[in-house]
């Protein structure tokens, strides 16, 4: 699902085997498509990418599965996003449709 959000959002993502990455500064626009859309963002992890691979980074890692409401998930991953986001970072979003 995150593929095509970003697809119809006109965000760039890279594309692995296991998971669609959002770059960090592409993180908003991102979100808000996600809002649009009415999806729920149950949690985030973030990685760099190296070589043909992908390192997580352990700080940079949200549990939102607990909140119900799709708009609050996007305004706490929101601003999770903007107090971790560095250059290289890349996130993967679990999503639900709300």
């Amino acid at each position: 699902m995150a593929h095509h959000i970003a697809k119809s959002a006109g965000v760039p993502f890279h594309l692995t085997a296991t998971a669609t990455l959002i770059a960090c500064s592409e993180a908003s626009v991102f979100l808000e498509a996600c809002r649009t859309e009415r999806v729920k963002i149950l949690g985030t992890e973030g990685f760099d990418l190296v070589g043909d691979g992908r390192r997580p980074d352990m700080e940079a890692i949200l549990d939102l599965s607990s909140i119900e409401d799709a708009n609050r998930s996007v305004d706490e991953a929101q601003a999770f996003v903007a107090e971790v986001c560095r250059d290289g970072l890349m996130f993967e979003f679990q999503l639900a449709s709300s």
